[in-house]
């Protein structure tokens, strides 16, 4: 991970930073060229989903060219946590279909999320 990555994800990981400066931040790195880095897009991603921003969130992860299991287990639990567990099924489900390399990390979210479905349904 860059250095880079690092300090995003350690600004944001409270989300104690406004939104508005996170976007001046995506402006910066976009201007450097920089959303390409797989890492970097993660962050991305992972900060304006934390910001309660899963429409931004999803919207760059859909634009990133190349994605990592990283990139998906951030977007698929972002979408489990702020409750729109369809959401992250169908990512698990699309990356599947494009061939993606899944990891424990996903399949533990997608576990996880499964199980608590099944739990509210029965309940």
């Amino acid at each position: 991970m860059t250095s880079l990555s690092s300090l995003l994800l350690s600004l944001f990981s409270n989300c104690q930073v406004n939104l508005v400066f996170l976007k001046v931040l995506h402006c910066d790195i976009l201007k450097k060229g920089l959303e390409s880095k797989v890492d970097v897009g993660s962050a991305i991603t992972y900060m304006y989903a934390k910001c309660g921003r899963l429409d931004i969130a999803y919207e760059f992860f859909r634009g990133m060219f190349e994605k990592d299991s990283v990139c998906w287990n951030s977007m698929i639990s972002s979408f489990s946590r702020n409750g729109k567990p369809e959401m992250a099924i169908d990512l698990f489900r699309q990356m599947g279909t494009i061939g993606a390399k899944f990891d424990s990390v996903t399949r533990n979210s997608i576990c996880s999320l499964c199980c608590c479905k099944f739990n509210s349904t029965i309940l």
